[in-house]
């Protein structure tokens, strides 16, 4: 008798904890949340709390003793430091006595600084320093056309025109540049000398002023010469020069009158920018800094002419890999910049060196983006992967469980709490009859 009082006893309860259990699931969604695991909840939501991922930068300086690199604000004691992913920090190159801060590379290129960036994954940087070039001396005042050109003559020089005539007037001008042989840059203005066709006996120096700041990069001071434009030949002939750099002057003895400049060899390295003098190329950048495979870079720098002429003309070359692989001709105005682009497509990942006229840095190609109908499939698979997000039936709209849950469990538990007492009522009445 107590056996079967238990087991409808039982039977009476386990309805009523199973509605009460699905109530409770359905008036607190905090009980489901509850169950998030690595970020992903039934409820679909996203528990953030483990996505505060930390990414590594790792910093370098080149050359070691050139300068150091601060962040935030802050030298740091080792070459590795953490960020958490996502936050804006702020690198700044320092540089040493005696150097200068040149550009970023590593994962990013760029020059400059300091640099501001956000950072969502772990990251190589290297900042590079460059010497000052103490042999290069700014000059103290600047120069007009030809004015720092001396021609000497000595007494007792007999000078005569193409006529035969004495020469009593010395005439300069400017004049544009010609070509020069392979290994051979120019290194100075032309100066055209008259009267044309003048001879003289015994030769008289002439002395050619130079700018060590103009100077094409690697071309030696000490291997400067003058020499003089052939017509008849169309090349430029050397003469025995003597360089003074602490007066920034050429000297050479000549015999006649015609176009003079100063020339020099071509540096072993072929590292030489193919710039006329007076030219100038900084801030280069890459956009975007982290292309993929297949998409287009643009290689941007800014080109100036400070030259002593009213414009001046020279080729600006884009290098990836040594290789020349783009090259524009540019024509300034005297102190006027530009902005100068050029647009390549990589086809392939790999990191490139980028060199525009001497000016250098590097880029990471990564490899190519996933097919946009597989970006889309994952990005459905990730908003269905929730088992408890919706309810479908056949025919029917999605129903969010949660009220379906609570309606259900409202008219269940009543149920359960009254039919016992309505049994017995109903009992009672039929024993009463």
């Amino acid at each position: 008798m107590r056996e079967a009082a238990n087991r409808l006893m039982l039977r009476r309860i386990l309805p009523i904890i199973a509605v009460s259990l699905f109530l409770t699931l359905a008036v607190l969604p905090s009980t489901a949340d509850a169950w998030c695991w690595g970020g992903r909840c039934p409820s679909g939501d996203d528990d953030d709390s483990d996505r505060k991922v930390q990414v590594n930068i790792t910093l370098s300086v080149v050359p070691e003793e050139a300068g150091i690199i601060e962040v935030d604000g802050d030298e740091l004691d080792t070459d590795v430091f953490e960020v958490t992913q996502g936050k804006v920090v702020v690198l700044e190159a320092v540089p040493a006595s005696g150097y200068e801060f040149d550009y970023w590379s590593g994962s990013l290129s760029s020059t400059d600084n300091p640099l501001e960036m956000p950072f969502y994954n772990h990251k190589t940087i290297t900042a590079h320093f460059v010497s000052h070039v103490s042999q290069k001396k700014e000059p103290d005042s600047a120069r007009d056309d030809g004015s720092a050109l001396v021609v000497l003559i000595p007494k007792g020089t007999t000078a005569r025109d193409a006529d035969g005539d004495e020469v009593t007037d010395v005439s300069v001008d400017m004049r544009q540049q010609h070509d020069v042989a392979s290994d051979r840059v120019m290194a100075g203005q032309v100066f055209d000398l008259g009267p044309d066709g003048a001879t003289f006996d015994p030769p008289l120096p002439i002395v050619l002023p130079y700018d060590p700041w103009e100077l094409p990069d690697g071309v030696r001071e000490d291997e400067l010469r003058v020499a003089y434009y052939d017509d008849a030949s169309d090349t430029w002939v050397e003469l025995p020069s003597v360089v003074d750099q602490d007066g920034m002057t050429v000297t050479a003895e000549v015999s006649h009158f015609t176009e003079f400049s100063i020339i020099a060899p071509k540096p072993e390295s072929d590292v030489l920018p193919l710039m006329a003098p007076g030219f100038s190329i900084s801030s280069l950048t890459v956009a975007p800094a982290q292309p993929r495979v297949g998409d287009t870079v643009t290689v941007s720098v800014v080109a100036r002419y400070d030259g002593s002429d009213a414009e001046g003309s020279s080729a600006v070359v884009l290098s990836l890999n040594g290789e020349v692989v783009r090259e524009l001709s540019i024509t300034l105005e005297q102190g006027e910049s530009k902005t100068v682009a050029f647009t390549v497509s990589t086809q392939d990942e790999a990191t490139y060196e980028v060199d525009v006229n001497g000016v250098g840095g590097t880029f990471s190609v990564a490899a190519a983006a996933p097919p946009e109908a597989l970006s889309q499939a994952v990005a459905l698979a990730e908003e269905d992967s929730s088992a408890f997000s919706g309810i479908r039936l056949p025919g029917w709209p999605a129903l969010d469980w949660q009220p379906v849950a609570l309606i259900a469990g409202v008219v269940v538990l009543p149920l359960l709490l009254l039919l016992p007492l309505l049994k017995r009522r109903f009992l009672r009445y039929r024993y009463d009859i």
